[in-house]
């Protein structure tokens, strides 16, 4: 399998054309979307999804962020970009030897601080441009791992 961005796209977006009640259903839908696309994810070594133990605290995180209902859009945006960066880390593929870089991080922020600042004209709008963030941010990652053999082969480069 590979990453299929419109998979991520449109969970965003039907999740998020209809009004969500609660803050625990808008980190549910986020989460539950971040979940499904990540799980097809595969290293430069071939080696597929293994786990993702971060991805409960993502959805706690996100919880709390909209429970708070700040008025800084910006805090909003740093605090959903940094609960994607802990939960990234601790992806897991097969051959994996070290934890994921997440090179993207900063761009990933000023993605999502423009996001959450700027007037979208639906929430499927909404949906599809997070989409498009996410999807840039965990494509811009490093996965380092070794293929085992004789002999092994060492290996680091962006998922896909």
């Amino acid at each position: 399998m590979a990453l299929v961005f419109s998979t991520l796209k449109s969970q965003l977006m039907v999740r998020f054309s209809s009004f969500n009640n609660s803050p625990n259903e808008a980190a549910n839908h986020i989460a539950n979307s971040f979940n499904i696309y990540i799980q097809g994810i595969m290293n430069v070594g071939n080696g597929s999804f293994a786990g993702m133990p971060g991805i409960s605290t993502l959805r706690t995180q996100l919880t709390n962020t909209f429970a708070r209902r700040q008025a800084s859009k910006v805090a909003i945006a740093n605090q959903i970009s940094q609960a994607f960066d802990n939960c990234l880390k601790t992806l897991n593929t097969v051959y994996q030897t070290k934890p994921v870089e997440t090179l993207g991080f900063s761009g990933f922020k000023s993605q999502n601080i423009n996001l959450f600042n700027s007037f979208q004209n639906s929430g499927t709008e909404f949906g599809q441009k997070l989409a498009q963030n996410i999807d840039q941010y965990v494509k811009s990652s490093m996965i380092t791992g070794v293929i085992p053999g004789s002999p092994s082969i060492p290996f680091t480069g962006p998922p896909k």
